[in-house]
């Protein structure tokens, strides 16, 4: 699959060598490979990011020991579609994880700010996010939260650097 966008174009592979597991419909396999094009103005996040999700593509079952499914190739996709949906061009990069559940998290702990999002295997994303310092809060799904967090993640970028 190939994404094009804001933040250039990205396309995911799966390398077929080495089925992983078979379901009577389809095969998925592993490791999945990414490949970036990206315009020399990506935003400064896509990279980190990318090379993030592709180490993650490479897990295994059972990848933290105590049976947890990695995320699939499908799942990564969306992860990526759902960043495209409300990251702003300069912003801090996201720590990103796979969760125990077969998803991925996307999560920002700076300038003031914890804020999180998971994108669960289905696709569908929550945000949440909380200042430290105000306290305000918001959650919601990622279409619901999206000015929050467009709003709040320039804050956290801004004041991070700010504190710096």
């Amino acid at each position: 699959m190939t994404l094009v966008g804001d933040i250039g174009t990205i396309a995911f592979e799966t390398q077929p060598a080495i089925p992983m597991s078979v379901d009577g419909l389809y095969t998925i396999f592993r490791p999945c490979h990414v490949s970036v094009y990206s315009r020399a103005d990506a935003s400064c996040w896509v990279i980190p990011v990318l090379e993030r999700l592709q180490a993650i593509s490479e897990l295994t079952d059972d990848w933290d020991g105590y049976g947890s499914p990695p995320p699939e190739a499908q799942t990564l996709i969306a992860a990526l579609e759902v960043l495209r949906q409300f990251m702003p061009t300069s912003v801090a990069t996201p720590a990103v994880a796979p969760t125990t559940t077969g998803g991925v998290q996307f999560e920002w702990h700076q300038g003031g700010w914890d804020i999180e999002v998971e994108v669960f295997p289905d696709g569908h994303a929550v945000a949440w996010g909380e200042n430290l310092d105000t306290q305000e809060t918001f959650y919601g799904s990622v279409e619901e939260s999206r000015e929050d967090l467009v709003l709040h993640l320039k804050q956290l970028t801004a004041n991070a650097a700010s504190r710096r």
